[in-house]
């Protein structure tokens, strides 16, 4: 008879398929506890480790600088409106500001925002708010006529005008350090031409020249935005010169 066969040489028992605090018989020698000991090398005078209470004490610093520095702003602020009171009406002359219909002021109080001011009469305390005067109006970025090959290797001149304005007042003075926008017309002047050299030369006729047009307003205003400036329109000129012409024919 196989060993197999014989069911008395066999124990059976299932495996508990939930954790259990069972305890084992198993016991060793060896201790494996560690030698050393990990807190921290820096102790108070009690005893207790310094990292302890770090997160604690730097949000009391922080909350304490805070109210130190709302304390100091309100003293300056009433000392500036008895100052401005007591000089009347020499102040008026220097703390106030007419702005037009298309101006705005961004005001920056001790070196934090307090605001888009405009139109009409704007109050400011001269030596303590930081301003700045925005132009809302239009303006326009030309591209003279330049020459290009298109994809079909066709040879075009094109001029190309960009419309722009200031959409967002605090975002421009925040992230636009060039007034005159020379990075906007280097930005410009590069999505033109690489948006009229990828298009073939039957697409500028005028039905599919609004196409173009619109694929250089979409992918300025994808990179303009976060600036603060609003791009409003792209308007393209084509034109063949009458000695390209001729090489054409010939």
């Amino acid at each position: 008879m196989s060993i197999l066969s014989e069911k008395s040489y066999f124990t059976y028992s299932t495996v508990p398929q939930d954790d259990r605090n069972v305890e084992s018989g198993y016991k060793t020698a060896f201790d494996y506890k560690s030698i050393f000991s990990y807190d921290s090398a820096f102790k108070d005078q009690d005893g207790s480790a310094q990292n302890s209470g770090a997160g604690e004490k730097c949000s009391e610093a922080i909350s304490s600088e805070g109210l130190s520095e709302k304390i100091i702003a309100l003293l300056a602020l009433g000392f500036s409106y008895l100052l401005i009171f007591f000089t009347l009406p020499v102040t008026v002359w220097f703390c106030f500001k007419n702005l037009s219909q298309w101006e705005r002021i961004v005001v920056y109080r001790l070196g934090k925002l307090i605001g888009v001011k405009g139109p009409g009469n704007v109050f400011l305390i001269p030596w303590l708010d930081c301003s700045t005067k925005l132009d809302l109006r239009t303006q326009v970025i030309c591209h003279p006529l330049k020459q290009f090959l298109t994809k079909d290797q066709a040879i075009v001149e094109a001029a190309c005008s960009v419309f722009y304005r200031i959409g967002d007042p605090v975002r421009y003075i925040s992230n636009v350090q060039d007034p005159e926008l020379k990075g906007l017309k280097i930005l410009a002047n590069a999505i033109v031409m690489k948006r009229l050299e990828a298009a073939e030369a039957r697409e500028f006729q005028a039905v599919r020249k609004a196409a173009i047009e619109e694929r250089i307003l979409k992918e300025l205003n994808s990179i303009t935005t976060p600036w603060g400036i609003e791009i409003s329109s792209a308007h393209i000129t084509f034109g063949l010169s009458k000695k390209l012409s001729l090489l054409m024919l010939s």
